[in-house]
């Protein structure tokens, strides 16, 4: 009987463990990040405020201030089935913002590693604001 139990304790953690499948980052390098955008099937969001947004940001962004009081109203009415790539400065907002739309029921969000600051210093392109 202990032997039994044994074995199914094995075969139940055993279960438990790695299914297998790669693991997808969700925070991406300037480069990768900039490879995703090629895809043309995504939502780019820029969280962070209306003034940083005006210094210049991504082509196609849509700026949603990760700190202004309706953030999780504006984030909860967009369509959690689509594919959202979200960048801030330095990565700190844009992290806690995939998290934050993770736990929202958003299941594919990629974060930018080292947010605006790292895209520039890869030498990638900014729009400026007119």
């Amino acid at each position: 009987m202990k032997r039994l139990l044994w074995l199914a304790c094995v075969l139940w953690c055993a279960g438990c463990g790695p299914s297998g499948k790669e693991k997808v980052s969700d925070i991406l390098a300037p480069s990768a990040f900039a490879e995703k955008m090629k895809s043309g099937d995504f939502v780019l969001l820029d969280v962070r405020t209306p003034e940083e947004f005006q210094s210049g940001y991504l082509a196609g962004a849509q700026n949603i201030d990760f700190n202004a009081a309706d953030f999780k109203d504006k984030i909860t009415a967009l369509d959690p089935s689509k594919t959202y790539l979200v960048y801030c400065a330095s990565g700190k907002r844009s992290g806690k913002a995939k998290d934050m739309m993770r736990e929202w029921g958003f299941n594919n969000v990629s974060a930018l590693e080292g947010g605006l600051n790292a895209w520039r210093a890869a030498n990638l392109p900014v729009e400026s604001a007119q």
